[in-house]
Protein backbone atom coordinates (compact mmCIF):
# COMPACT_ATOMS: atom_id res chain seq x y z
CA UNK A 1 0.00 0.00 0.00
CA UNK A 2 1.35 3.43 -0.87
CA UNK A 3 2.10 6.05 1.75
CA UNK A 4 -0.60 8.23 0.22
CA UNK A 5 -3.20 5.47 0.60
CA UNK A 6 -2.10 4.83 4.17
CA UNK A 7 -2.45 8.50 5.00
CA UNK A 8 -5.91 8.66 3.44
CA UNK A 9 -7.02 5.64 5.46
CA UNK A 10 -5.58 7.17 8.62
CA UNK A 11 -7.37 10.46 7.94
CA UNK A 12 -10.71 8.71 7.43
CA UNK A 13 -10.42 6.85 10.73
CA UNK A 14 -9.17 9.94 12.54
CA UNK A 15 -12.13 11.97 11.25
CA UNK A 16 -14.47 9.46 12.91
CA UNK A 17 -12.51 9.67 16.16
CA UNK A 18 -12.62 13.48 16.07
CA UNK A 19 -16.38 13.33 15.60
CA UNK A 20 -16.65 11.34 18.84
CA UNK A 21 -14.56 13.92 20.67
CA UNK A 22 -16.71 16.76 19.34
CA UNK A 23 -19.72 15.01 20.90
CA UNK A 24 -17.80 14.50 24.15
CA UNK A 25 -17.75 10.72 23.66
CA UNK A 26 -14.94 8.20 23.83
CA UNK A 27 -14.10 6.71 20.45
CA UNK A 28 -14.55 2.97 20.17
CA UNK A 29 -11.50 0.87 21.02
CA UNK A 30 -11.83 -0.70 17.56
CA UNK A 31 -11.45 2.69 15.83
CA UNK A 32 -8.47 3.63 17.97
CA UNK A 33 -6.86 0.25 17.32
CA UNK A 34 -7.35 0.81 13.59
CA UNK A 35 -5.78 4.28 13.90
CA UNK A 36 -2.85 2.77 15.78
CA UNK A 37 -2.35 0.17 13.06
CA UNK A 38 -2.38 2.84 10.32
CA UNK A 39 -0.01 5.11 12.24
CA UNK A 40 2.46 2.26 12.75
CA UNK A 41 2.31 1.35 9.07
CA UNK A 42 2.98 4.96 8.14
CA UNK A 43 5.85 5.04 10.61
CA UNK A 44 7.41 2.06 8.81
CA UNK A 45 6.78 3.39 5.30
CA UNK A 46 7.46 7.09 5.85
CA UNK A 47 10.34 8.76 4.05
CA UNK A 48 13.32 9.54 6.27
CA UNK A 49 12.43 13.24 6.47
CA UNK A 50 9.09 12.28 8.06
CA UNK A 51 10.48 9.73 10.50
CA UNK A 52 10.41 11.90 13.63
CA UNK A 53 6.88 13.20 12.99
CA UNK A 54 5.55 9.72 12.17
CA UNK A 55 7.09 8.34 15.36
CA UNK A 56 5.64 11.19 17.43
CA UNK A 57 2.18 10.69 15.92
CA UNK A 58 2.28 6.92 16.56
CA UNK A 59 3.31 7.58 20.17
CA UNK A 60 0.34 9.93 20.67
CA UNK A 61 -2.01 7.34 19.16
CA UNK A 62 -0.60 4.73 21.55
CA UNK A 63 -1.35 7.07 24.46
CA UNK A 64 -4.87 7.60 23.09
CA UNK A 65 -5.32 3.84 22.92
CA UNK A 66 -4.41 3.57 26.61
CA UNK A 67 -6.74 6.44 27.56
CA UNK A 68 -9.65 4.81 25.73
CA UNK A 69 -8.94 1.44 27.36
CA UNK A 70 -8.99 3.22 30.75
CA UNK A 71 -12.19 5.08 29.75
CA UNK A 72 -10.46 8.39 30.47
CA UNK A 73 -12.51 10.84 28.39
CA UNK A 74 -10.58 13.95 29.49
CA UNK A 75 -7.20 12.50 28.45
CA UNK A 76 -8.65 11.05 25.26
CA UNK A 77 -10.04 14.42 24.15
CA UNK A 78 -6.75 16.14 25.02
CA UNK A 79 -4.81 13.55 22.99
CA UNK A 80 -7.21 13.81 20.05
CA UNK A 81 -6.61 17.57 20.03
CA UNK A 82 -2.86 16.98 20.13
CA UNK A 83 -3.13 14.50 17.27
CA UNK A 84 -5.14 17.03 15.26
CA UNK A 85 -2.40 19.63 15.78
CA UNK A 86 0.30 17.12 14.84
CA UNK A 87 -1.60 16.10 11.72
CA UNK A 88 -2.09 19.73 10.70
CA UNK A 89 1.61 20.45 11.25
CA UNK A 90 2.59 17.48 9.10
CA UNK A 91 0.21 18.45 6.32
CA UNK A 92 1.41 22.05 6.38
CA UNK A 93 5.14 21.30 6.47
CA UNK A 94 5.68 17.91 4.89
CA UNK A 95 3.09 17.52 2.15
Amino acid sequence: MSIKSLMQNLSQVFDQIESNAEHNELPSPKLVSELLQHSRQIQLEAPEEWAFEAEDFAHLVDQLNKAVKNEDLHSAVRLINSLNEAQSFCHDTLL
